[in-house]
């Protein structure tokens, strides 16, 4: 599976960060400061931003893994109260009183490696460079502040480069702690029944282009007891010609086929491979293989007397199984799934009539997004169920034509119906934690399923 975040989702996550980021520096903690000049001393405590004018926030991708993001422009106003003493006439004079500082260019470029971390993606900090510009105090408190205000520069060339340091100190913990925390919500591994289970694990450092970020998932399907698979890897692609018409969308996910039929291999060889029609799974369609039921009921035993002779004391039932793995098949703008099977119908366990068939369903999917997270879902709905061959039965009349059309009729809405609830609980996208998909839309292409859709993030998540 390949996801690859364009550059409608790049200007989407920078918007996000952007706004994360003015928070961080609106609740700047600036420890106490202390420093000597040339012509006395100062210490400085209750420092807070008082203000800020949000900067301008850009990206820039270099291949094959490096993300620089920069800030520039904007207002930050700091506050807090000073202690200083100063030499005049070679006699010290101590003073005290509020301070503003006021910088009215901000500037800030963090690189970053994108990395994995546990088959999840990690940002790993290059190194970060802060400047503020044209920084400007105002010192009150008497004399001490008026001969302060005179030093201004000269303070300033001391301060300037303390608060350099703690904007790059809260950038780069930002980074390496709340996004690389946020980035480990990721689900690697989903359980999808008591046998198998979806790996979404990373294949590959990320990887970007001008204008892109790419991330190689494996989507496939693994069994408890770690079976290979008898087939290939798919390699899934973005073709321009695929995408040209949803180039507008920040997500375009690719799905190979590999993930939908390792998960019908799997399910298959761990014993999945059976759907029952009786009185207990479907009590509705049972009715009509009893052998005697009400006239105004429909029953093979209304329509067979011999049936009804030989059977009408027995427990029956019908079994649909498959005699190998089915497989899906994905084309230009059709998703099908084939497989070949045989129904029995039986009495009290033992089979009457046996005939082989072979199957071919369309297949349809959707994305489904709600609080707890996006589910891909799927739907069937048959194209065909034929009748290859008919095994001996014991009764002549249960061969009859019409008898088995109306029993292969009865186990398409079997089928449909348990493949349907199976289908619509739906798989799990992997995202983070607070992120949802939107604006999905969905296409069959070479072997592959294409996703396209925009992405909502919800901080307090």
């Amino acid at each position: 599976m390949r996801v690859k975040v364009t550059k409608y989702g790049l200007d989407y996550a920078n918007k996000i960060a952007a706004a994360i980021v003015n928070s961080e520096l609106l609740s700047l903690d600036v420890p106490p400061l202390e420093d000597d000049f040339g012509g006395g001393s100062v210490s400085a405590d209750g420092i807070r931003v008082t203000s800020l004018l949000a900067p301008n926030y850009n990206y820039r991708l270099i291949e094959p893994n490096t993300l620089v993001w920069s800030m520039s422009g904007g207002h930050l106003t700091v506050e807090g109260h000073y202690k200083g003493s100063v030499k005049v006439l070679f006699a010290p004079i101590s003073g005290s009183g509020p301070f503003k500082a006021t910088a009215n260019d901000l500037q800030l470029t963090v690189r970053v490696l994108l990395n994995t971390d546990q088959s999840r993606p990690k940002v790993d900090i290059i190194d970060c460079q802060s400047n503020l510009n044209d920084v400007h105090l105002e010192i009150g408190g008497g004399i001490v502040g008026w001969i302060m205000n005179r030093l201004e520069d000269q303070i300033a060339s001391r301060l300037t480069p303390k608060l350099q340091a703690l904007v790059c100190e809260r950038v780069t913990n930002f980074i390496e702690k709340d996004v690389n925390k946020k980035l480990q919500t990721i689900p690697i591994i989903v359980k999808l029944d008591d046998s198998t289970q979806l790996d979404y694990g990373l294949m590959a450092t990320p990887a970007v282009s001008s204008d892109s970020l790419e991330l190689r998932h494996k989507g496939e399907v693994i069994s408890a007891d770690g079976s290979a698979l008898p087939f290939k890897m798919f390699k899934e692609s973005f073709d321009e010609s695929d995408v040209s018409t949803k180039n507008s969308k920040m997500l375009h996910i690719a799905v190979s086929d590999r993930m939908f039929n390792s998960y019908l291999y799997h399910s298959f060889y761990s014993g999945y491979r059976s759907l029952v029609v009786d009185k207990v799974t479907s009590p509705e369609r049972a009715k009509f293989l009893a052998a005697q039921c009400s006239a105004t009921e429909m029953c093979i035993g209304n329509y067979l007397a011999d049936y009804r002779q030989a059977y009408g004391n027995s427990n029956l039932s019908a079994i649909l199984e498959l005699t190998d793995p089915a497989i899906v098949e994905i084309v230009d703008g059709i998703g099908q799934c084939k497989a070949n099977g045989s129904i029995s119908l039986l009495a009290d366990g033992r089979a009457i009539l046996t005939a082989n068939v072979s199957a071919e369903v369309a297949l349809s999917v959707r994305v489904d997004s709600q609080v707890e997270g996006t589910l891909l879902k799927g739907l069937i709905s048959f194209n065909s169920l034929i009748v290859s061959s008919a095994g001996q039965s014991e009764i002549a009349s249960l061969n009859d034509p019409f008898l088995m059309d109306y029993i292969v009729d009865t186990a398409k809405l079997v089928v449909e119906a348990e493949m349907n609830a199976i289908l619509g609980a739906g798989t799990p996208i992997p995202m983070p934690r607070g992120t949802n998909l939107t604006n999905a839309e969905t296409v069959f292409v070479r072997n592959q399923l294409l996703l396209f859709c925009d992405f909502e993030y919800s901080p307090g998540k």
